[in-house]
């Protein structure tokens, strides 16, 4: 006798034949008279199983184009900032030792090397860039991300392969997970991966329209973002537009805003005083016409959110990262 008949042997029979003969045909009839009732519960209830999946893997799918916008928000801040005076570019090693070494503090000089690493990480889609900033618990020095940096800025700008500039700023849209498979790819693998590619266009203007509307409510300014780490040296802005932070009159009200203008000449540089031309202000009483000032431009005030503070005046050459024929 094999081992598989010995086995069989051993088993014990199931429930329904230790039943008695009347029973079990009881419950066979039974079981015919509900199918019709059964099959339907059977059915809704698949029904119901297939909804709930559905709407789960909806929300997924939501929750997933919510990240991704909010990750393209990030990418076009970054991108925008490389394109702009924020970042650090064609600097040789002693070049950019004594730039980093002008900025006042340490905080300061490892934001601004963070925010440059960023810039191309983030911005222009690298993932290859280390952008650790400590290892073991213990945070890297000012030495060590300024190397890192100087080997970035060494690499970048290559015509091929992954230190090419992109003409725009990565989209992470969202994907199917990808696994091994053997053969020919089936229907329905591939509708799998429309499904879950995500729409990048969708993703941009989802992505600008947020943009904007923060921007109105004040949170966050590209214009701040995009101004160098160190103040200008007074001479090579003459003839050039700058912006101060103002305290204007408005129902009673001091409100801050930007007043921009033109600088005519350097007036005092001990004092660090120019001549600007200043724009109209249609809005506020007493400045409809601009004209022309005297301005002390405090070197601690550089880009900074108080009164008095002063940048350079920014135009988003960039625009929204997204021609009509793309959208």
């Amino acid at each position: 006798m094999s081992e598989k008949t010995k086995d069989k042997l051993k088993r014990k029979p199931g429930l329904a034949f230790t039943l008695p003969d009347e029973v079990m045909l009881a419950v066979i009839q039974s079981c015919q008279k509900d199918r019709k009732e059964q099959h339907k519960r059977n059915t809704a209830e698949l029904e119901a199983q297939r909804e709930a999946a559905a709407a789960k893997e909806k929300l997924i799918r939501e929750h997933n184009l919510h990240n991704a916008t909010e990750k393209y928000i990030d990418a076009m801040y970054y991108y925008k900032m490389f394109h702009s005076p924020a970042c650090i570019k064609d600097l040789t090693s002693g070049e950019l030792n004594d730039y980093i070494a002008r900025l006042p503090s340490k905080s300061r000089k490892l934001e601004v090397l963070k925010e440059n690493i960023r810039m191309r990480k983030i911005g222009l889609g690298w993932t290859h860039i280390d952008d650790s900033w400590s290892k073991g618990g213990n945070p890297y020095s000012v030495s060590t991300l300024t190397s890192r940096l100087l080997q970035i800025i060494t690499m970048e700008g290559a015509e091929e392969g992954q230190w090419k500039i992109p003409p725009h700023p990565p989209i992470c849209t969202p994907s199917r997970t990808h696994t091994v498979a053997l053969g020919t790819r089936t229907k329905n693998v591939e509708s799998l991966d429309e499904k879950y590619l995500g729409d990048e266009n969708k993703i941009r203007k989802e992505a600008i329209q947020l943009l904007k509307q923060r921007e109105t409510r004040g949170e966050g300014s590209l214009a701040a973002e995009c101004q160098e780490a160190l103040p200008p040296e007074l001479q090579s802005i003459v003839g050039e537009r700058i912006e101060l932070l103002v305290g204007v009159d408005v129902g009673g009200q001091t409100e801050l805003l930007w007043w921009a203008g033109k600088v005519l000449h350097v007036e005092n540089e001990e004092k660090r005083q120019v001549t600007v031309s200043w724009d109209p202000l249609e809005d506020v009483s007493g400045w409809e016409e601009g004209g022309c000032s005297i301005q002390k431009l405090v070197e601690k005030k550089w880009n900074k959110n108080t009164q008095g503070a002063w940048r350079m005046e920014y135009i988003d050459e960039l625009g929204d990262l997204l021609s009509d024929e793309e959208v």
